[in-house]
């Protein structure tokens, strides 16, 4: 939505790839480019040599913002795009010099998005600016969801964070209305199986994605809810075999990883004694739920 408000606010273009093949990403990208220069049909691309110069086209006359967004699904369809578009801008080359066209190529897959500019990478050396987009920080959070009441907004950031498209299709627009409303909206927006915010957690999870920074992703905490039974031991000991598991893992840090239990029933006696001399054991009861205490 921001790239396509960016393309639409300076008279741009903007162009969402889908997963397809590349013959009709191809038949997509022409009919777009029909419909944005009045062409009386779709423009014909043979290959993504015609599409970048017809791209690059758009910039003859004026600065022109391009928007390709979601570019891997493009990529991956097309193993040459990247090699395409870097021919493309060769430094002297016509379709080059007499263009103002600014290319942005956007993908929400950062690993695939990162490795475009990295060692040999094609584009590496073409590229003007690389901006990853941070989540928004705790303030434009609450400025963007509307809250002007500052607990309610650091109750809703500490679940969502700070992704926009967490205020909009994920939760179907609904947003609490006030602090009294919280617990019902996390019931009905968060933890309500028809809400795509359900299972976002494990498909982030599951989509592997590299961080921004070296080194394997650390890994804060993993834990486990049984709000209506009491617990003990056992359940402590799923977890710590969990955590070996993942500190074997490719990719994750999990050396350090808090184990967490909550439960509205209690716990036993055992657990209360391990977790009192162990820091990385952690437990939640509805006192500390909802008070902190």
């Amino acid at each position: 939505m921001l790239l396509y408000e960016l393309a639409r606010a300076t008279e741009g273009f903007y162009f969402g790839a889908t997963e397809a093949t590349q013959a009709d990403s191809l038949r997509r990208l022409g009919e777009a480019l029909g419909r944005h220069t009045g062409a009386p049909g779709p423009v014909h691309l043979a290959d993504w040599a015609s599409a970048v110069d017809a791209l690059l086209a758009l910039g003859r006359d004026r600065p022109v913002t391009v928007v390709v967004d979601e570019f891997p699904y493009l990529a991956r369809a097309s193993r040459d795009l990247p090699s395409v578009i870097q021919h493309a801008l060769t430094p002297g080359r016509a379709e080059r010099t007499a263009s103002r066209t600014r290319l942005l190529l956007c993908g929400s897959a950062l690993s695939f998005m990162g490795g475009l500019l990295a060692g040999s990478a094609p584009l590496r050396g073409r590229a003007g600016l690389e901006l990853p987009v941070a989540p928004l920080d705790y303030r434009s959070a609450a400025a963007f969801w509307g809250f002007d009441d500052p607990l309610l907004a650091a109750q809703v950031f500490a679940i969502v964070g700070g992704t926009p498209a967490y205020r909009r299709e994920y939760v179907q627009d609904d947003t609490p209305d006030g602090r009294d409303d919280f617990d019902d909206w996390v019931v009905r927006a968060v933890l309500n199986p028809a809400r795509p915010l359900f299972r976002e957690a494990r498909y982030l999870v599951a989509l592997g994605e590299s961080p921004l920074v070296d080194g394997p992703r650390p890994l804060p905490a993993i834990g486990a809810v049984k709000w209506g039974r009491l617990l003990g031991r056992p359940h402590l000991d799923r977890l710590e075999r969990a955590r070996e598991l993942l500190v074997a893992r490719p990719g994750l840090d999990a050396r350090g990883a808090r184990l967490l239990l909550a439960s509205a029933e209690g716990f036993t006696a055992e657990l209360r004694q391990l977790a009192a001399h162990r820091p990385d054991v952690v437990l939640v009861g509805p006192d500390r739920l909802y008070s902190g205490a």
